[in-house]
């Protein structure tokens, strides 16, 4: 399949990115008030202990150093590990991908797409799956999102879809968003009376220690990325069933991917270990905000988050290649991915939604205002980030950055492209412009996320006093 397009880099306009306008300097001292009122929320809960940052880096170096055995080798035994921690079936395929994003491309070439093929989607996707697709040239029609949160609008779709439509159909591609795990039910049977592959992204909603995916799924992918499980440097997981011919075709061609140079497989597992250091542990972000607070001078937290983002973080700088994704997993990474997989502990997920279920208790009824998807279908939600909507997200993002707390809004988020002979998706589009999202609020001491919610209470008293949650016009 051609990728001439893969070359390109797409930059993801200015006004698309939702970024925050830079208020003037303050004072030095001043400065230094914010940051210590932030940092007094940095290091005092630490659910990731000194030792545990010291695991990570082992994992880091042994996967380095430790490369006696071939790399089919090494692949047999992930798949082994893979099956034994998480109790998968014997029926069920393993494919394993450098990363989950290229999963999901060796997943679209492995269709071999038409140029009149469609591929259904849920509009909100990393914007690295919808690059992806434009890259292919792949066609989409998307389905809109409900505004309660209880999932997509699938009987407008069905309603919209023609019979020519129908026909064209070859995969329904669906991310779980807000960091729960959407119901799809009314659709997979649809997918499967007439031959349309399912790809379930389940790196926002669930992790294999939770749910090996939708039943129904041709293919669900998990992200091996240590801050989503988190166990391990880098690499993601498919799950194929059904279709044990789409799992071959799936491994096939990442295995005809083309192995990087020694110096990038470093570089690589170097900065997605820094990446976890960074965005998974308490110090790493303290530690880097005072970074930013002084060297760059932002008054705003929020504003220091997004420069971080923007100028260090490949993922959010706007950019992507299809170049950066048609790589298989190296001798290192599969190393990395066993000895981590090894010591994740399913404790550290149930950690991640007790958190939530905590937080949604410390709101009271204000959970339903700015967490409308909340305790719909969603028991065992598992994800690292607190997603959350209210009104004038930027003047909330300031609001609670006077009050010394971390939030952001979500940058890698794209909306794929829609059929003409479809409604809008205008509620994607909403939640895309306006969402945003509470860091790391699992690792709080309960003091510390009841101050948390008792801030954005006191942000829904003074601006959204109509105790309604923040939809579309």
């Amino acid at each position: 399949m051609a990728t001439t397009e893969a070359a390109k880099i797409v930059e993801i306009p200015k006004e698309r990115q939702g970024l925050v306008d830079p208020t003037p300097s303050l004072p030095y001292l001043t400065r230094l008030r914010k940051t210590i009122t932030f940092y007094k929320y940095g290091n005092i809960f630490t659910y990731l202990s000194v030792w545990t940052i010291i695991q990570h880096f082992l994992v880091l170096f042994s996967s380095l150093f430790y490369t006696l055995e071939s790399r089919e080798e090494l692949q047999e035994k992930l798949n082994k590990s893979i099956r034994k921690k998480f109790d998968l079936e014997d029926d069920n395929e393993i494919v394993v991908g450098e990363t989950a994003r290229s999963l999901f491309y060796a997943f679209c070439l492995a269709l071999d797409l038409g140029e009149d093929d469609l591929i259904i989607i849920t509009p909100l996707q990393h914007y690295s799956f919808i690059k992806i697709i434009k890259a292919l040239g792949a066609n989409t029609v998307s389905i809109e999102m409900k505004k309660d949160g209880s999932g997509w609008d699938f009987e407008t779709f069905f309603k919209h879809l023609t019979p020519s439509q129908a026909r064209r159909c070859r995969a329904f591609v669906v991310t779980h968003m807000f960091g729960n795990s959407q119901n799809y039910d009314a659709i997979a049977d649809w997918c499967h009376e007439n031959d349309v592959f399912i790809f379930e992204d389940s790196i926002q909603g669930w992790t294999l220690f939770q749910s090996h995916g939708h039943p129904r799924a041709h293919m669900t992918v998990f992200s091996g990325g240590m801050d989503k499980i988190p166990c391990t440097t880098k690499g993601g997981f498919g799950v194929v069933r059904h279709n044990k011919d789409l799992g071959r075709r799936v491994q096939g061609v990442i295995e005809n991917f083309p192995d990087k140079t020694w110096h990038k497989r470093l570089s690589d597992l170097l900065s997605q270990c820094a990446y976890w250091y960074v965005t998974a542990t308490k110090f790493g972000t303290t530690s880097i905000m005072l970074l930013g607070q002084f060297y760059h001078g932002h008054n705003c937290i929020a504003d220091t988050v997004h420069w971080i983002r923007n100028n260090f973080l490949k993922a959010y700088v706007g950019k992507f290649t299809v170049d950066r994704v048609e790589w298989r997993p190296s001798e290192y990474h599969l190393l990395s991915m066993i000895l981590g997989i090894e010591r994740a502990e399913r404790t550290d997920v149930e950690m991640l939604h007790r958190a939530r279920a905590r937080f949604r208790k410390h709101l009271g009824k204000y959970a339903k205002i700015c967490m409308p998807w909340s305790g719909i279908n969603h028991k065992e939600d598992a994800n690292l980030y607190f997603h959350c909507l209210f009104k004038n997200r930027d003047q909330w993002l300031n609001f609670m950055s006077d009050r010394g707390f971390v939030c952001c809004y979500q940058q890698a988020w794209g909306i794929a492209e829609q059929l003409p002979s479809h409604p809008k998706t205008e509620y994607a589009h909403h939640l895309r412009d306006n969402m945003a999202y509470l860091p790391l609020t699992h690792q709080m001491s309960d003091a510390e996320m009841k101050a948390m919610a008792d801030a954005c209470i006191e942000y829904l008293d003074q601006y959204q006093g109509d105790m309604q949650p923040w939809f579309s016009a």
